[in-house]
């Protein structure tokens, strides 16, 4: 009998210990840095990638484009599903980005870090972009 319980209690400790009461986290280092946009997966008119780029530094991000400040918000890494399925996807690493004014409300695309390069997919399954950038610095 005894023998049954240990792996039974092991697990469930496992299993407590995995919980999460929230999902966000504070902005991963890895981020921090300067990103220049050199592809977008969309239903847009053809041409040349736009000049965009985006700068993490702390809990803030800056969005320029063609060298112009654009937008500055602050952004927090959570896990989401694509916003574009009603969030009946499954869960992945996210970023929740919020702009001022805080009427608009956040922005959460998934994100795939893979070294210098990073993808932001703002619902791809649905026809919204899906962004990638390269690490300038």
């Amino acid at each position: 009998m005894r023998q049954f319980f240990t792996p039974v209690l092991a697990v469930a400790l496992l299993g407590l210990a995995s919980c999460q009461k929230d999902a966000s986290t504070t902005p991963s280092a890895a981020l921090e840095g300067t990103w220049q946009l050199t592809g977008r997966q969309c239903y847009c008119p053809a041409g040349p990638v736009p000049d965009e780029k985006l700068v993490f530094s702390g809990q803030q991000v800056v969005y320029y484009k063609n060298g112009q400040v654009v937008r500055t918000g602050e952004y927090a890494i959570t896990t989401a599903a694509s916003a574009c399925l009603g969030g009946s996807g499954t869960p992945a690493p996210a970023l929740r980005i919020t702009y001022p004014p805080s009427n608009i409300g956040p922005t959460v695309p998934q994100y795939i870090l893979a070294g210098n390069t990073l993808t932001l997919d703002y619902g791809g399954p649905c026809d919204a972009p899906v962004d990638t950038y390269v690490r300038l610095q």
